[in-house]
Parts: C-alpha cells; structure tokens; sequence
C-alpha cells in the first residue's frame, strides 16, 4: 500500500476531499494531530494555555495576506485580523 504523508497542519482540513480525489488505496499520515498534542502540552507546560474572548490572535504569513484572511475566516467561521507579513529566511 502507498502511503501520503500530509506535512502541512492545514491538510486535516481537506482530508476528505483528498480521500475522494486520491484512491482510497492509499494510507494517509497526518501531521495536524501530533503538532496540536505538542503546542498543547507545551502550552499547559508554561501555564499558557487559556484563550479567552480579551485575547488578541496574531497571524503570520509567508505569502498572500488577502488570501490568507479570506480563507482564514472562512474556515475559523471569524474574521481574522491582525495579519503579518514575514520573511522565511
């Protein structure tokens, strides 16, 4: 059987739709589940952990802001604001 690894946190998001595009013969690894356990824990860790409705979200992008705030809100069902622009180095 092959084997898709989904590198980016965001592919959890379209998983379905790649199950129906992509034959179903193939086995698909997820990154998206891992990567929130470890911010969770690192948060918890560093008593960091609480969101609440005073907290300001900041967003950093690599490419597209628009797009980004676009996509963003619909997915989150929230406008985002507060979007950065910043330099992969």
């Amino acid at each position: 059987m092959d084997t898709l690894i989904l590198g980016c946190t965001h592919y959890p998001i379209i998983i379905n739709m790649l199950k129906k595009v992509i034959s179903n013969k193939i086995h698909f690894i997820s990154s998206g589940g891992p990567v929130s356990q470890s911010l969770f824990m690192y948060l918890k860790e560093n008593k960091n952990n609480s969101i609440n409705n005073h907290s300001t979200m900041y967003f950093y992008v690599s490419d597209c802001p628009d797009k980004f705030q676009k996509l963003g809100s619909k997915f989150l069902n929230d406008e985002i604001i507060n979007i950065e622009v910043c330099e992969l180095q």
